[in-house]
């Protein structure tokens, strides 16, 4: 089925379709894209000896393979200008038999964060310290300040599943240490506020700036392969 002005929405799964004349944008041959937005553009509409002005209406789409984000056109329902009898225009697009596809989930996720953030943020204004008591989770930090590729949000989105922050105890602020520099969660500065530290279920504990920092550097942060621009 084409995509047109009536079932085109926000998140459809689609794949090219009958007026396709846009070479290798998609990846290829029945490779599927994500729909971000629908709108619409007055034209020329030329037909036979006479032309008008009319609105066609586009589809914003991103592919999965290439992640490139590019503008089709779809069905736009008019009236054909010598019988006056109903019509649709050719869709560059069609709908993907599955909806569901895990792919395309991947897309959508990567987007609703795009819309949260729609500006990348000042990687020095991140607070990682351990006096800050907000969560401090490794999807968001990596769309706030980042632009990542939707594989990379996935894998953050399962390991920030298992992270979590918590207070280290007063009578523990003398020995107890982070796991991976082996520094102590102690600071010399309001020795009463409280600590936070981020654990993982087998009772590891790390500051938080470690951990994080860690994790993001191992993903490929700031490599060409792992992060593309907004």
């Amino acid at each position: 089925m084409e995509v047109d002005e009536e079932n085109c929405v926000k998140g459809l799964v689609v794949y090219r379709g009958p007026g396709w004349q846009w070479g290798g944008q998609d990846g290829g041959d029945g490779n599927i894209g994500v729909v971000l937005r629908k709108f619409y553009v007055n034209v020329n509409i030329s037909h036979s000896s006479t032309e008008r002005m009319g609105k066609m209406c586009f589809a914003q789409v991103r592919w999965e393979i290439t992640g490139c984000i590019h503008t089709y056109r779809i069905g736009t329902f008019g009236v054909d200008d010598e019988s006056g009898t109903p019509m649709v225009s050719q869709s560059d697009l069609c709908l993907a038999e599955n909806q569901e596809d895990p792919r395309a989930e991947m897309l959508k996720v990567q987007f609703e964060y795009r819309r949260r953030y729609p500006q990348i943020e000042d990687i020095s204004t991140l607070n990682l310290d351990y006096l800050h008591s907000e969560t401090l989770d490794l999807e968001e930090i990596l769309c706030r300040f980042f632009r990542p590729r939707q594989n990379i949000i996935s894998e953050m989105k399962a390991v920030s599943k298992i992270l979590q922050d918590c207070i280290v105890p007063m009578h523990e602020y003398e020995w107890a240490s982070c796991d991976l520099c082996g520094d102590s969660f102690a600071h010399a500065e309001n020795c009463d506020t409280e600590i936070y530290c981020t654990h993982l279920p087998c009772h590891c504990r790390f500051h938080r700036e470690c951990v994080r920092e860690y994790l993001m550097e191992a993903t490929g942060m700031g490599e060409e392969e792992g992060w593309v621009e907004a």
